[in-house]
């Protein structure tokens, strides 16, 4: 079976599972993702994998409208005291290309293969080493819809530059939490750009281009992770779960 007759089966499953009418968007996704006609985008948003028609075609969001935003930066101060524990303890921080498909973030990101770290939520053990930000992700989010996703301290070294890209899909939003910022560093989605503050949020749809400059002094650490965009029923949000796993495992990496 080709990899389009696989995605229309998904489809078809996701349909049957959930119902056709709450699966309309979805299905419109799946069809555009099998072959089928493109979905208008809006300007700078060219998601390389998933589009999901119908969400509002927003690059930036206000963190201010969104209670867990509010509620960690009122969390930041405990967020950033285990961020620095982590550091003075000579925590491993890796090479944020090594996260996923290496052959494609080595393309992406060549030029801050040695300039991008991380340290990652998804492993148990750094998750114990952090409880204060474990337990506040799962008290302010859904960890039964997998949020948060992705969810990493990020360190940026002086002088980087992220090159303009896109995220996989337009099905989530990106959450920055400043802890450690240097002044300098900036942050272009869209045509408008922004700047970190340290226990600020910034909130942004990766399906939009962006990327990021640090012409600072000091590495700059921040709280990145991603949740279901907020306009998603909840069945959209189960049926996405499921197909964005089994994209991950079946589909083909954009060149």
């Amino acid at each position: 079976m080709n990899f389009r007759d696989k995605v229309l089966q998904v489809g078809a499953f996701l349909s049957d599972r959930y119902g056709r009418q709450e699966m309309r968007r979805v299905a419109q996704a799946v069809d555009e993702l099998a072959g089928g006609p493109a979905h208008p985008r809006a300007e700078f948003q060219s998601p390389e994998q998933l589009f999901l028609p119908g969400l509002p075609p927003t690059p930036w969001y206000e963190a201010a409208d969104f209670e867990f935003c509010r509620k960690l930066e009122a969390g930041s101060v405990t967020i950033r005291n285990e961020l620095i524990q982590l550091i003075e303890s000579d925590a491993a921080f890796t090479p944020y290309i090594e996260k996923g498909n290496l052959e494609q973030r080595s393309k992406k990101f060549a030029e801050v293969a040695h300039s991008w770290t991380t340290f990652g939520f998804g492993d148990p053990q750094n998750r114990a080493r952090c409880p204060q930000t474990t337990r506040l992700f799962t008290e302010l989010l859904r960890p039964n819809l997998g949020e948060p996703m992705a969810a990493v301290f990020s360190v940026l070294a002086p002088g980087a530059h992220i090159p303009p890209h896109c995220g996989s899909s337009n099905t989530k939003l990106t959450t920055h939490l400043g802890l450690i910022v240097p002044t300098n560093c900036r942050m272009r989605v869209g045509a408008t750009t922004r700047s970190w503050s340290e226990g600020r949020c910034l909130l942004f749809d990766d399906s939009f281009e962006h990327e990021v400059w640090h012409d600072g002094d000091a590495p700059r650490y921040i709280l990145l992770f991603q949740v279901w965009h907020p306009d998603l029923s909840e069945p959209e949000i189960l049926a996405l779960k499921i197909l964005s796993d089994w994209l991950a495992s079946e589909a083909p990496q954009p060149p």
